[in-house]
């Protein structure tokens, strides 16, 4: 059973013991336990002591753990369990976020990916429909010339609005000539050899 454990209760300390979170307040006589394993969330309101220990507990166990500010609602810290075991891919994004030309190049090879992406399904459907070769294959093209200009558009912020629409012309013109293809097709198949 998951659960959510709620601390509310001024000068709380969180420890940990083996594979349970202890809980203890000055006004309780014994500590209370909960196996880690049982905690999916641990939420704090309240003025809370504990160590850098129970945080990387916590995170082994994946479990996360909010903490609120009571006095205002504008303040919380929240750290959330790591879900797969690239540190240094984490490490590095952190690194990019005060790198303002790193981001800028990380971001325009993002958007190139994903359109160039975009053109090898086209060129996939070519394959599979070559009754829609040539407005495929057109599209396809549209789509090489918005992945160069995203790469090649040195301008600041904004600039890969332009690959993005263009992408999405792209696609609209490709998917609106296969459905006139196929139609006329349905068509010609329903009203049988004339």
């Amino acid at each position: 059973m998951e659960s959510r454990l709620y601390i509310d209760r001024r000068d709380t300390r969180l420890d940990v013991d083996g594979g349970a979170l202890v809980v203890r307040h000055p006004e309780q006589a014994r500590p209370f336990s909960l196996p880690l394993q049982n905690i999916r969330r641990v939420v704090v309101s309240c003025r809370l002591d504990f160590s850098s220990s129970v945080l990387q507990a916590l995170t082994r166990a994946g479990v996360a753990m909010v903490i609120l500010n009571p006095k205002t609602s504008d303040v919380c810290t929240v750290t959330l369990p790591w879900t797969h075991g690239h540190a240094e891919r984490r490490v590095a994004q952190y690194r990019m976020l005060g790198d303002a030309a790193g981001r800028l190049v990380a971001s325009r090879n993002l958007v190139a990916f994903k359109i160039a992406g975009q053109r090898r399904t086209l060129l996939r459907l070519v394959r599979n429909h070559p009754d829609a070769r040539r407005a495929l294959t057109l599209a396809a093209g549209r789509l090489a010339d918005a992945t160069g200009a995203c790469l090649m558009n040195k301008a600041g912020r904004g600039q890969f609005y332009p690959a993005w629409e263009a992408s999405a012309r792209v696609w609209r013109r490709a998917l609106r000539r296969i459905a006139r293809q196929w139609a006329r097709q349905v068509l010609a198949a329903e009203q049988g050899p004339a």
